[in-house]
């Protein structure tokens, strides 16, 4: 079977900006991609792209983002700990994150690689 790898996407451009770019956690993963995309752009207004990577195979999201902040990094942060359609958002630099976890990982190995590498993700389980 093939599947489209969302690390793959234009979208994904967002990553190459690291200086810029904020990581956001802590939204209702169940929504659809389009929808958390919507109420990330609106709740941190004037943010360039966002990134809502999901599992190739599933369509999941992962329940992360990255939000390109060309402006407004610091008020973006400040915005850690706000609420989200009820949930409480955990905003952060992309390169100051910390690690934390992921199971039941059904993406490609593409994917795979990319948290491994990049993410730091552990434990997954690749099935």
């Amino acid at each position: 079977e093939k599947y489209e790898c969302c690390f793959e996407s234009r979208e994904s451009a967002v990553l190459n900006s690291m200086e810029n770019t904020i990581f956001v956690k802590g939204f209702d993963p169940s929504l659809a991609r389009d929808d958390i995309k919507t109420a990330l752009r609106t709740h941190f207004g004037t943010c360039g792209k966002v990134f809502v990577p999901t599992e190739c195979k599933t369509g999941a999201t992962l329940g992360y983002a990255f939000v390109d902040m060309r402006n407004n990094i610091e008020k973006a942060l400040k915005l850690s700990g706000s609420s989200l359609g009820g949930w409480n958002l955990e905003v952060m630099m992309d390169k100051d994150r910390s690690e934390f976890g992921l199971t039941n990982f059904r993406g490609c190995k593409r994917c795979f690689d990319y948290h491994i590498t990049a993410l730091k993700l552990l434990p997954i389980n690749f099935v």
